[in-house]
């Protein structure tokens, strides 16, 4: 079971999702995923992929063998939006964590963000909170939230929001109420995360020989779980990877 914050890896290969929550995600080994072979380690604690060296690849031809697969998790860029470029208010600096703010009053700040495409976008907003959080998306409010409490660093998702292409405006509101702990300070926020939902992090295994283009060099893949399978091609196939 694990928190499914957009900036974490799929477990290993010989895993699959059998659900999806709010907070967690439950993974299941998958007793017909091939054996692994060999395993390369991409991204970072920031961000979960990276693109792949072409070393790496060179190296997982030359392991992989007659009828070996390499399995990947490509995933799209995370976009974080870094909350210490906007205009702090009195009483607001930057946190700890990286793109999050620490809040000791009530206030708000804006600041500028992109997407690549248009679409449905999943997001989430880092740290912990005691007061209410507003996020507005060009004006339009699309997350409210208060007493908020998490390990470092991870997020409270938020609901999904849909973009166009292009530049967009955020701005992220602190807020006390009369519900017990709120005017606790202080509390930290950040950064926003909005990640396009057809590249979550439950999303499927590829395989594929090295040099296939999906297994090519720079692209980027997940950081953990690149994974290598080999065997006799009919063992492949019956276990549920295509020659």
């Amino acid at each position: 079971m694990l928190r499914n914050d957009l900036n974490g890896s799929r477990p290993p290969s010989t895993y699959k999702l059998a659900f999806s929550g709010t907070w967690y995600d439950v993974w299941v080994h998958d007793s017909a995923a091939p054996p692994v072979a060999q395993r390369w380690p991409l991204g970072n604690s920031a961000d979960p992929a990276a693109p792949a060296p072409c070393d790496v690849v060179k190296q997982a031809a030359g392991v992989s063998g007659i009828g070996g697969r390499v399995a990947i998790a490509q995933r799209a860029p995370l976009i974080t939006v870094d909350l210490t470029r906007g205009t702090l208010p009195a009483g607001w600096s930057a946190g700890q964590q990286p793109g999050s703010v620490n809040v000791t009053k009530p206030g708000s700040l804006t600041t500028q963000f992109s997407v690549p495409t248009a679409g449905t976008y999943r997001a989430s907003i880092g740290q912990s909170f005691w007061g209410t959080v507003t996020v507005s998306v060009d004006g339009a409010k699309v997350y409210s939230a208060w007493g908020q409490l998490n390990w470092s660093p991870y997020s409270n998702p938020m609901p999904p929001i849909v973009l166009a292409a292009g530049n967009h405006t955020l701005t992220v509101t602190y807020s006390q109420g009369w519900r017990p702990g709120e005017a606790f300070t202080p509390s930290t926020v950040g950064p926003v995360m909005p990640l396009d939902h057809r590249a979550g992090r439950a999303g499927g295994l590829r395989a594929g020989r090295p040099g296939d283009d999906a297994v090519r060099c720079a692209r980027r893949l997940d950081r953990g779980h690149q994974r290598l399978s080999r065997g006799h091609p009919d063992r492949l196939r019956r276990r549920g990877i295509s020659r």
